[in-house]
């Protein structure tokens, strides 16, 4: 399930493993093991939070964090792992833009669900197209999780 919430809706007192990219960086602060992320990013006005992932693997919670025209678009995604067997998701992996730890490039973890519904493409036929991606951590580029 998932659901918007607001920054002080964030649980600060769990570990996450992901990234937040401040507005004045050139690259994303990377939390690749489980660490506490700081409230105080998020009640500055500038430099601020401009976008990031976050997840909460103890109890399974991602949280996606975007920032536009002055407020935060956080959507939190209980039970973020879902069933990968459902059969209307899959797995995916991305190279992130910068994102390295001890000089290894990390790979961005997804579960993405899929919805059908018309296609004007296929006749007006459903036909997959991606409902939601939902992060799940790192992976290094040699596979190892």
């Amino acid at each position: 399930m998932d659901s918007r919430i607001k920054t002080e809706d964030i649980d600060f007192g769990r570990k996450y493993t992901g990234y937040l990219w401040m507005s004045n960086s050139a690259e994303p602060a990377v939390l690749a093991e489980p660490g506490f992320v700081d409230r105080a990013l998020f009640e500055r006005r500038n430099p601020f939070v401009a976008g990031g992932q976050l997840y909460d693997s103890d109890n399974d919670v991602s949280l996606s964090i975007r920032y536009a025209d002055g407020e935060y678009f956080i959507v939190r995604y209980e039970n973020a792992s879902g069933p990968a067997d459902a059969g209307d998701c899959d797995d995916v992996v991305y190279a992130g833009v910068r994102m390295t730890h001890d000089g290894k490039s990390l790979l961005l973890r997804f579960r993405r669900y899929w919805r059908l519904e018309p296609d004007d493409a296929c006749l007006g036929m459903k036909a997959p197209s991606v409902d939601r991606e939902v992060f799940l951590g790192f992976a290094t580029s040699s596979g190892a999780d």
